[in-house]
């Protein structure tokens, strides 16, 4: 097993990354505690800690960096008779610890600046800047960057004095390990050191293969490095959607020294070698001339092509990455790079008919394994699929495999009527085909889904034909079937409207489920349920009648 052996300090601030004031004049209790927390493990500091009770008009970064130190044992400055030489104030950390020379500083290194008046932990140096990790920075804990004029002490931590866990811990990685996944829930690899497990930019949550260097190390996500060939030593992220951003970052580095074709990209990246073939395989796979200039914004459509061809040459094989993923990692550097913060989620809105959303999942289902007549012949219905036999392949492969259903696969089932292929292999040969024609390849979601919906509402074929093979002919009584109502064909598409407005954000979600459920939400989905239900009823009917009866009740009261 791997093990990055990092300052347990450092490890400490880079777990509470991200934490920050609350808005207004409230206060963060997250921040107020960590008063009490080195209260704790220094009891003769209490009273002094006591003190700090307001994030929004006391600096924070004394506290945040004594916090770090006192959680792991360490004591942090602190003078009974003097407050100006305790922790609360920045230049008490001038003369703590023992000084380190210009040059030679660690990750976990105290920092303290006299311009801006500040104190950090060391996470590396770019250029004329110092890279530091801290709190009260842009109100918040966060990487920043210091100009190296401006250091007034660099200072390194004296061994603890105090009984917590060991100052220099391990950091495991590995199928046990929490800190690998996805930051949208696509793929990720746990096992950067299994070999079996793929090549080194697929396993290592690396697609770009790029190498560590100083700004990498420092990158949001940045796990650590392996030695993959000799000189080369590859950078190991967290998720691959850290890996994609870091890649978006070399490529904004390159075009700052003119680096912008396919040609001088690829060049530049093998450093000076013969990358002929690379640059011939990416235009052929991209369809664009080596001299083509790649625009880093305005035109993601064309960069998303360009990074897949690059990732699959780096891995030798195709991305295992959604194209959401790599998006997602090209905004994480654009906001990361603009805000100097790591960004929050991307809304679900930026990524409309998101595959496991579960009310369209139901909308989906509801929708295919009913029967609709076809607007072109009202004697012919449009078949839905028998959902038993279609998802008994999903469910068999789950069972036999232990792998969970993929949602992506299993609208793709909902969309088409037929198995996914990779079901279907799964499937002992004894297994009776409940299906019929060719399996079903993972298919565009979105695509399926619009051709489903212009034939669930306009009533006839979407372009391209139905999506569930040849209808079949049957004698029905049009006046028979609650659907050729109009308050049912109303209530039903109201539902399937609200229902999408709901998956894409526009609308709360129903009856207390979901993230954000609303009272709009509900009555958007109740309101035409309950229409379908009195119109398939016959009960619009038998309401008119009351309505009718009392009415003229009335009139006969008036005369």
């Amino acid at each position: 097993m791997l093990v990055e052996t990092v300052p347990s300090w450092l490890a400490t601030m880079r777990s509470i990354d991200g934490t920050q004031e609350a808005p207004g004049d409230a206060n963060n209790p997250t921040i107020l505690a960590w008063s009490d927390a080195i209260a704790h493990a220094f009891p003769e500091m209490a009273r002094y800690a006591s003190r700090y009770a307001d994030d929004t008009e006391q600096a924070w970064c004394g506290l945040c960096v004594a916090y770090c130190m006192a959680a792991n044992g360490i004591r942090p400055p602190y003078d009974p008779r003097d407050e100006l030489k305790s922790y609360l104030w920045v230049d008490s950390w001038v003369d703590w610890g023992t000084p380190v020379l210009a040059g030679q500083a660690r990750h976990g290194d105290v920092l303290v600046f006299s311009s801006p008046h500040h104190v950090t932990l060391y996470e590396g140096e770019e250029g004329a800047n110092y890279l530091g990790r801290g709190g009260n920075q842009g109100n918040r804990v966060k990487m920043s960057h210091y100009r190296k004029n401006g250091i007034k002490a660099i200072r390194r931590p004296p061994f603890p004095t105090a009984l917590v866990k060991d100052p220099w811990q391990e950091v495991p990685f590995g199928p046990s390990s929490p800190r690998f996944r996805s930051l949208i829930g696509g793929f990720y690899s746990s096992t950067p050191m299994e070999t079996s497990s793929g090549p080194v930019a697929i396993r290592m949550n690396n697609p770009g293969a790029i190498n560590s260097v100083s700004w990498v190390r420092a990158y949001p996500g940045y796990v650590s490095e392996v030695e993959t060939t000799a000189g080369n030593k590859s950078a190991i992220f967290e998720t691959p959607e850290h890996g994609v951003a870091a890649w978006y970052r070399l490529m904004k580095r390159y075009r700052s020294r003119g680096v912008t074709s396919i040609r001088e990209i690829i060049n530049e990246y093998g450093g000076g070698q013969d990358y002929s073939g690379y640059v011939a395989d990416v235009g052929a796979r991209t369809g664009l001339s080596a001299d083509h200039e790649i625009a880093l914004e305005g035109d993601d459509a064309t960069l998303l092509k360009f990074a897949k061809a690059m990732f699959r040459h780096e891995a030798g094989r195709e991305t295992p990455l959604s194209d959401q993923q790599i998006l997602y990692g090209f905004n994480f550097e654009r906001q990361y790079a603009r805000r100097g913060q790591v960004p929050a989620p991307i809304a679900q809105s930026e990524f409309p008919l998101k595959a496991d959303n579960p009310l369209l999942l139901i909308l989906l289902l509801m929708m295919r394994s009913k029967e609709k007549r076809m607007a072109d012949d009202p004697t012919t219905l449009r078949q839905g699929i028998d959902i038993e036999k279609v998802l008994l392949p999903l469910l068999l492969q789950s069972v036999l495999t232990g792998k969970q259903i993929d949602i992506t696969e299993l609208l793709t089932v909902a969309l088409t009527g037929k198995p996914s292929a990779s079901a279907a292999n799964t499937v002992p040969a004894i297994w009776p085909e409940p299906w019929s024609g060719a399996l079903q390849q993972p298919a565009d979601i979105n695509a399926l889904l619009m051709t489903l919906l212009y034939q669930t509402l306009i009533g006839k074929p979407g372009p391209g034909g139905t999506t569930s093979g040849e209808p079949e002919k049957q004698e029905v009584a049009p006046d028979k079937n609650p659907m050729s109502r109009p308050s049912v064909q109303l209530g039903v598409f109201g539902f399937a409207l609200s229902t999408i407005l709901q998956a894409l954000g526009y609308l709360g979600t129903p009856f207390g489920m979901g993230q954000s459920p609303t009272e709009t939400g509900t009555f958007a989905t109740l309101v035409p349920l309950l229409i379908a239900a009195i119109g398939g009823s016959g009960g619009f009917g038998a309401l008119a009648n009351i309505a009718l009866k009392l009415l003229n009740g009335f009139k006969r009261q008036t005369k």
